[in-house]
């Protein structure tokens, strides 16, 4: 999206809504039953420091407490306190990257 910087914000917002398919105040909720990856503080290391770490899979439920995501058989409940970041995967990407997002489902990584 690019915009200028004397764009209005409703302007701004219809072509968030245009590129999008919905409005950017909609999100995560609009995001519900697609693929999405969390980055999430989560500790590390044998000290077990705290830092961000990446889980990803289908967007399930979206609740005041945080997130519900889902991949085969497992399901994760990710307090909103602990969710830094999620991305919603780009559906024209989906197919070639399936493979490896079946592979690390849900599965915490550095």
């Amino acid at each position: 999206m690019e915009g200028s910087a004397g764009q209005s914000a409703e302007q701004r917002r219809q072509e968030f809504r245009q590129q999008h398919g919905h409005p950017a105040g909609d999100i995560p909720e609009a995001w519900i039953g697609r693929p999405v990856e969390l980055c999430v503080v989560g500790g590390r290391g044998q000290e077990r420091l705290l830092g961000a770490q990446r889980a990803s899979g289908l967007l399930e439920a979206v609740t005041d407490g945080g997130f519900v995501v889902s991949a085969g058989d497992r399901v994760v409940f990710y307090p909103r306190e602990a969710v830094l970041q999620i991305e919603l995967y780009d559906e024209d990407q989906e197919g070639e990257e399936e493979g490896r997002r079946q592979a690390r489902a849900l599965r915490l990584r550095r």
